[in-house]
């Protein structure tokens, strides 16, 4: 038997800096300010910078030295606090993701001099300001880790709180079962199989329908006490790629054919030759900025395909010569008549008792050997 399956995901996005901001996607950063003694610092002046748009935001610390800065879209960003009579404070590599509220508190030194203090690879804290457990998995596991075929099946198991055995398109998250518990987003709209409340998926290939995990900037599980801006019980939440200032990119393709494929076990018992099966999934994604607007607009297009054309072997139970003609003399079963009750002699059925409809039906049986008749 040979079966096909084609599969084809375009994804063009364009994105600027206040797009899709409506959707659930978009994070914050928050903190305080404070100096050395740890007394607030009100009204110093905050910009956020997104490390690859350059879009920034900014914000001033109230009395109590408090600062947000909402409405951030997934990404990299940079911290920068000023004040006059204190050194300069930049925090680098601050990743945010989404629906996400990462804490960046400041202490600000006294300065004479103009000076900037830099704070890079600063190590992750526990998340104070939201109660819900979970992980992300990161671009970098998304990019090096090895992979059979681009799905995210193998990446959600990656986090915290996630059951790897069963059905990995449908996994258990956080002791939830498959049915209604789950919940799958892309860029704050719902991709759930309305029918089984998981994963869209195709049968034996798992979640090819979704972007592939070249394409996704950010996979997040959530996989208990999640808030009420989350439907379900536990939740995957997926954020695509964007347009940064430069141009950027990726090809790729996942072989399997008949030449690098071991020969089943049944068929080498029978002598067969391996039966022909092909798999090739390919493609590849792009972004960049628009040229004409090449610091407000950018864009990302992602292509992916998946063809898989393969045989399964069968093996079938047939009857025999003899048994197509009534002799069932070979079962050490005692055949009865079933209108009469009284057993067939020789376990052989009259001919006359075979119906017109089964010896049409057996002509469409293949042929067995001799030895087996």
């Amino acid at each position: 038997m040979t079966k096909t399956i084609k599969m084809l995901v375009v994804i063009p996005l364009v994105i600027a800096s206040s797009i899709l901001l409506g959707q659930n996607i978009t994070g914050s950063i928050v903190g305080d300010v404070t100096d050395q003694g740890g007394a607030a610092v009100p009204g110093a002046q905050i910009v956020v910078t997104n490390s690859a748009t350059g879009a920034t935001f900014q914000a001033v610390s109230d009395q109590h030295g408090t600062y947000s800065v909402p409405g951030l879209l997934p990404g990299v960003y940079q911290v920068t606090v000023k004040e006059n009579g204190f050194d300069t404070f930049k925090a680098t590599d601050v990743r945010v993701f989404s629906s996400d509220i990462r804490r960046v508190d400041t202490k600000l030194s006294v300065g004479t001099l103009q000076q900037t203090v830099v704070v890079t690879d600063q190590a992750p804290i526990i998340t104070t300001d939201s109660m819900t457990i979970g992980g992300s998995v990161t671009p970098t596991q998304l990019a090096a880790l090895p992979t059979s075929m681009q799905t995210i099946d193998a990446f959600v198991a990656l986090a915290p709180g996630v059951q790897s055995y069963g059905d990995a398109a449908d996994p258990e998250i956080g002791g939830g079962s498959h049915w209604g518990s789950l919940n799958f987003t892309l860029n704050g709209v719902e991709v759930n199989d309305p029918g089984n409340s998981g994963a869209v998926t195709v049968q034996g290939a798992g979640a090819l329908v979704l972007p592939p995990p070249s394409s996704i900037q950010e996979l997040d599980v959530q996989s208990n006490d999640m808030s009420a801006k989350y439907t379900g019980h536990a939740g995957v939440t997926m954020v695509t790629k964007g347009g940064t200032t430069v141009f950027h990119g990726l090809l790729y393709e996942y072989v399997q054919n008949t030449d690098l494929n071991a020969n089943s076990f049944l068929l080498n018992a029978a002598g067969d030759p391996r039966p022909a099966a092909h798999l090739n999934q390919f493609g590849g994604n792009l972004g960049g900025p628009v040229p004409l607007l090449r610091k407000k607009l950018f864009f990302f297009f992602d292509y992916n395909v998946y063809r898989n054309e393969n045989a399964s072997t069968v093996q079938l139970t047939l009857p025999g010569m003899n048994m197509r003609q009534g002799n069932f003399a070979a079962l050490t079963t005692q055949l009865y008549n079933p209108f009469t009750g009284q057993p067939f002699t020789g376990n052989q059925i009259p001919s006359a008792m075979i119906t017109s409809q089964a010896t049409t039906l057996l002509a469409y049986l293949p042929a067995v050997s001799p030895s087996s008749a």
